[in-house]
């Protein structure tokens, strides 16, 4: 039921970003995911390839840095940089709700898309950390599993670096997820 999801977004300006691309696939071999991922680095050339690094994209992660696409690999259980949050993808969601209320990301006209940003849920934990509520426990209640949201979230995840980087060279590129 899973998705593979490939977004790319663009930076308008120092601040502003929109989602230009988004490309869905289900029930793809690793290789057909490799070759997609080559392609539209070919086509968009971004600053950074983000990949969901648990799973599937493991593999995908891999094959990239076999052929020097060396890909910033996403892996959502690991220690975020915000204390705050109990874990990456937490931390990641939060700061995408940041761009969302600031209005700096406009997305594309997707319904699932906002569908699934819309049955994000978060709680606390004993520790007073705020975490997004788990795949495994949107699939109890019977969520679908986010995955179009995800691919945002992690593209913009990286924008800070992105910038920092583009301004050390002054080269105005994208940032590609899948």
């Amino acid at each position: 039921e899973d998705e593979t999801v490939f977004t790319i977004i663009q930076s308008k300006n120092i601040t502003q970003w929109e989602q230009i691309y988004q490309y869905t696939w289900r029930d793809k071999p690793l290789t057909e995911v490799v070759g997609k991922t080559l392609d539209l680095c070919r086509e968009f050339k971004p600053d950074i390839v983000v990949i969901d690094d648990v799973g599937m994209g493991g593999g995908v992660t891999d094959r990239l840095s076999e052929q020097r696409h060396i890909p910033e690999a996403f892996i959502g259980n690991e220690k975020p940089a915000n204390e705050l949050y109990e874990n990456k993808r937490s931390e990641g969601f939060f700061r995408m709700k940041e761009f969302f209320e600031k209005g700096n990301i406009k997305i594309m006209n997707d319904s699932l898309l906002m569908e699934q940003l819309l049955s994000l849920k978060y709680k606390f934990k004993s520790s007073g950390k705020k975490a997004v509520v788990s795949k495994d426990e949107m699939r109890r209640d019977n969520i679908r599993s986010p995955d179009r949201a995800d691919a945002l979230m992690m593209a913009l995840y990286y924008t800070d670096r992105v910038f920092s980087e583009r301004i050390r060279g002054n080269l105005p590129r994208e940032a590609l997820v899948d």
